[in-house]
């Protein structure tokens, strides 16, 4: 069978009584898609249908007929994840070519790259700082013969706008593939490939900390 997107009804007051038949499919090239969203597009709510694929592309595709809205090569390989900001104005990407990236969720315009020296499986941004936290690591066909040290399985922490790494968590002995931050931003939960799910909480100081502005950039605008 050819790649697809496909649509379902989901009853929210009676999910078992959901239609099992999709109410849409839209057959994809030859490429396969990774990640799948709804998003909003020119005003509309859930007015486009994002899609991520395995050759690095993002698509915005027309919900009623699958028709190519927007499209954009945002990276050089596999799309692992897409997440949001609470807004969803802005997509978080993370993908095999060692990069994540922030991306305008309309346009699709790249407008920070947080480049990493390991595949990105899992990116999210924190819901009231200015920071994004990336989860990876080597691939997990070389693990059983590197430490954690050396594989890079660390949850990095990036200031979102300044693109500077600002602290590192080590616990996985594994790839990390997935990233969840707590809504009230003093938590978050990986999972990784060694089949842990590790809860953080974050001290006291990160949750006080104020983020400062780089000096360059206080230079820059007094200039």
């Amino acid at each position: 069978n050819p790649p697809c997107v496909t649509i379902y009804e989901f009853n929210r007051d009676d999910p078992a009584s959901s239609n099992p038949e999709p109410i849409r499919r839209f057959v994809m090239d030859e490429c396969k898609a990774t990640r799948v969203a709804f998003v909003n597009y020119k005003g509309a709510m859930d007015g486009g249908v994002m899609v991520a694929m395995e050759d690095g592309r993002v698509m915005i595709l027309d919900p009623s007929d699958g028709d190519v809205l927007e499209e954009e090569a945002v990276h050089a390989k596999q799309v692992n994840r897409i997440s949001f900001n609470k807004e969803k104005t802005l997509l978080f990407t993370a993908s095999a070519d060692c990069m994540a990236k922030m991306v305008d969720a309309e346009t699709l315009e790249t407008l920070v790259t947080y480049e990493t020296d390991r595949p990105v499986n899992a990116i999210v941004a924190h819901p009231s700082k200015d920071h994004v936290l990336l989860g990876g690591g080597q691939d997990a066909m070389s693990v059983t013969t590197t430490s954690g040290r050396v594989g890079k399985f660390e949850c990095r922490f990036f200031e979102a706008i300044y693109n500077r790494e600002v602290g590192r968590i080590k616990g996985h002995f594994g790839p990390i593939n997935a990233i969840g931050i707590n809504p009230d931003g003093r938590s978050y939960a990986s999972g990784g490939e060694d089949g842990y799910i590790r809860l953080h909480h974050f001290d006291q100081d990160y949750i006080e900390m104020k983020d400062p502005v780089p000096e360059e950039e206080i230079k820059v605008d007094e200039e």
